[in-house]
């Protein structure tokens, strides 16, 4: 057991963050691929801009290194809008259902968030978990920490 954590907390610590504008290029370029495969794949983002008042920026930085430690090694970690939002491009998805997609990576991802804010901060960040291809606006589904799901029509897809 003590292997197994000590090798968590090694890819914690060795967690990569691309900045954003290499962080942007890869989507990019991940989409374009998928294009041209037909693969698929998932572009989760943990915004923060509401905290920015309430914590400080190494709080902000600490989420996004737990959620870069968290993700597989294929997945891609980086700043979506530097400072204040978090993007994980989740890659070779094959045929994992959407509903697993959205529920189990989304539930992870709040559990984590949990464990770096108090419940007032926790109401202020919003998930979102983006499939491609977009063949659908159910793929743009947004999901609030608290609240219901609302349908949210823009891309985040370069």
């Amino acid at each position: 057991m003590k292997q197994l954590k000590n090798k968590r907390n090694d890819r914690m610590r060795d967690a990569a963050l691309a900045e954003e504008p290499l962080f942007r290029r890869l989507l990019s370029l991940e989409r374009r691929r998928c294009e041209r495969s037909g693969g698929r794949f998932a572009l989760l983002l943990i915004e923060m801009e509401a905290l920015r008042d309430s914590v400080s920026s190494p709080v902000i930085e600490n989420i996004a290194v737990a959620v870069a430690g968290a993700m597989r090694e294929t997945d891609i970690t980086g700043w979506y809008d530097s400072g204040s939002a978090v993007g994980v491009i989740l890659t070779t998805l094959n045929e994992t259902e959407k509903q697993t997609i959205e529920s189990v990576i989304l539930e992870r991802t709040r559990a984590l968030v949990a464990l770096h804010l108090d419940a007032g901060q926790l109401k202020r960040v919003r998930i979102s978990c983006h499939l491609f291809p977009e063949d659908d606006v159910s793929n743009h589904i947004f999901y609030s920490i608290i609240s219901k799901p609302s349908l949210h029509r823009a891309s985040p897809f370069l």
